[in-house]
């Protein structure tokens, strides 16, 4: 596994890493069994960036990988979210207030059974709440040794700027791929300014160039069917330019990044965990 720094700090992460969202959350096919191997096999192949969220099952997913998580704490830098939250009315309200964001972090402390969140993100910047505001709390967290850095997800160029006024932003998470570039444009240029770590998520467009995928066979709750790309014929794409595609993203990010964190479904079919460019987990 190769490593890389995380931004200034002296921090050493696998340049793939592990997105657990799937294995409780939005995707067909939950199969905890599956998925705590998983997370031991990921811990065997040196891959030490987890990533989660506090909505990911309601907090199901952070539970689940605690598991694994709790007795390796070591060996393991622990991402995860706050800001959406279940509702009567919304099952994703979106919330950044300070005062919800103080609930939400001792929440994910006790599920994830541990004292200090490695990086904790804010899961989308809330027009409701101003970005100062929301970044002056989490900077708080990091006084207070609830958190170790900050990270944003998809905000945009205006927003990083006004929280890294604030305090140091670690990490900016945004969808990244072959078929989504649209941080090209302004967002990896800022990430490189700032010397912000950028973290692409859904490298394999969320399992639609896997070449495992009938979207028929989705379950109806599955996330994937409301997205426009999942609409038409799912394509065969070969697990060799599944490999070349990591790899693409891997030179790509060379210079700004530690990695991906990797889309993954489990407990289906013909799957298979894509660790790097030359070892798979199936």
């Amino acid at each position: 596994m190769k490593y890389r720094n995380f931004g200034n700090t002296a921090e050493k992460l696998s340049a793939i890493g592990l997105g657990c969202m799937s294995m409780s959350h939005a995707y067909t096919g939950r199969d905890d069994k599956e998925s705590v191997a998983t997370l031991i096999k990921a811990v065997e192949s040196g891959i030490n960036f987890w990533d989660t969220a506090d909505i990911y099952g309601n907090g199901e997913n952070e539970n689940l990988i605690s598991k694994v998580l709790a007795p390796n704490r070591s060996r393991i830098f622990i991402a995860t979210k706050f800001g959406f939250r279940l509702t009567p009315e919304d099952p994703f309200h979106l919330d950044a207030s300070p005062a919800y964001m103080k609930t939400a972090v001792e929440a994910s402390l006790r599920r994830l059974k541990i004292e200090t969140i490695d990086l904790y993100y804010a899961h989308r910047i809330d027009p409701g709440i101003p970005v100062e505001e929301m970044v002056g709390a989490m900077s708080n967290l990091v006084k207070e040794g609830k958190i170790r850095y900050i990270g944003l997800s998809e905000a945009s160029v205006t927003s990083i700027r006004k929280a890294y006024a604030v305090h140091p932003v670690s990490a900016l998470q945004s969808e990244y791929s072959l078929l989504t570039r649209d941080v090209e444009k302004e967002i990896l240029p800022l990430c490189r300014e700032l010397k912000i770590t950028f973290v692409p998520f859904s490298p394999l467009s969320r399992g639609l160039i896997t070449n495992t995928l009938d979207k028929d066979k989705f379950d109806d709750n599955d996330f994937r069917r409301q997205l426009p790309r999942f609409q038409e014929n799912i394509g065969i794409i070969t697990r060799s330019w599944q490999e070349h595609l990591l790899l693409w993203l891997t030179i790509k990010m060379h210079t700004s990044t530690i990695g991906a964190c990797l889309d993954i479904v489990t407990g289906r079919e013909h799957h298979t965990y894509t660790w790097n460019q030359t070892q798979k987990v199936s």
